[in-house]
């Protein structure tokens, strides 16, 4: 009891060191011992057996009242079923949630095993790498000055990519770009990546360094690199959004076969020392075509 509770009688605040007794009815007040003149052994009876309890006269009335007996035990009654009833819905439900558990648990186990099946069979079908050693016959000069103002004629504009590494064989009939103003410490396999990024395919691309062999790579200003790609994608690959700023990029070309060289006192056509020949034999050999100085033309003088 707290020690400002007040008498039920007098009113007065009940301290710890008062004689007082409490209702153990509905009221549940404290009412000091004289204000209710109990006498001393029916007090110390109520308070050495557990099985005798004392009522204000106002929960007497209520208990002697049969009606509210039946309410009250009504009450009790149905206090219980809904108890009861709550405990039964508790025990349904936790029920419910172990099934579905295992539902959820049997369905995640078999998405798992879908994953890995899908999995071995990418990985079956998926070629293995493949390292790029060959080097062409014939390399081009290293880019080891400063360019001039305008060296090639398309630079890209494209942000920079990824830069992960993949190496697969190279294909037939590829269309050939020339890429360069790469720093000198990039590789083949991030230029291929590079390459893959930006065209967005997945066909085989063959990347060919065009730096010498044993080449002092600190000397370089930078870099530049032969790309095959396949011919569909010729378009993609000349498009400057394809390719990062500052990347220089353009159609590779080989040593022109169109032009052979005449010795100046051969007699030709033309002053001019190479000559375009459309013409060509069936081995796709380049033949010079000579016109024959007419007849009455003077003939050359010769020098001692």
């Amino acid at each position: 009891m707290a020690t400002t509770s007040a008498c039920d009688r007098c009113a007065k605040t009940v301290k710890k060191n008062e004689e007082y007794i409490e209702c153990m009815g509905f009221c549940k007040n404290v009412v000091h011992k004289k204000c209710e003149n109990l006498a001393m052994p029916t007090v110390k009876d109520i308070q050495e057996r557990s099985n005798v309890h004392w009522m204000c006269d106002e929960c007497s009335k209520l208990m002697k009242i049969c009606r509210f007996k039946s309410v009250v035990s009504s009450l009790g009654c149905v206090i219980s079923t809904v108890i009861e009833s709550q405990m039964n819905g508790l025990s349904e439900l936790k029920a419910e949630l172990s099934k579905n558990n295992k539902q959820v648990a049997d369905v995640l186990n078999e998405n798992n095993n879908q994953v890995a099946q899908l999995a071995n069979i990418v990985n079956a079908a998926t070629p293995g790498r493949v390292p790029n050693r060959e080097r062409p016959s014939k390399r081009r000069r290293e880019d080891s000055a400063v360019p001039n103002s305008n060296p090639i004629s398309n630079t890209g504009t494209r942000s920079v990519a990824s830069n992960a590494v993949l190496t697969v064989k190279p294909a037939p009939n590829l269309f050939w770009v020339y890429l360069s103003r790469f720093h000198p410490t990039v590789k083949e396999d991030v230029v291929e990546e590079l390459v893959r990024d930006g065209l967005q395919t997945s066909e085989p691309i063959k990347v060919i360094s065009l730096v010498k062999k044993g080449a002092d790579l600190s000397s370089m200003n930078f870099i530049s690199f032969k790309v095959g790609v396949p011919v569909e994608l010729k378009d993609a690959a000349l498009d400057p959004g394809t390719w990062p700023e500052g990347i220089v990029f353009r159609e590779f070309e080989g040593q022109s076969k169109n032009t052979v060289w005449l010795p100046p006192t051969t007699t030709v056509s033309s002053d001019q020392a190479l000559i375009d020949t459309p013409a060509s034999t069936p081995f796709g050999t380049p033949i010079p075509v000579i016109t024959p100085a007419p007849l009455d033309s003077p003939m050359p003088e010769t020098t001692a």
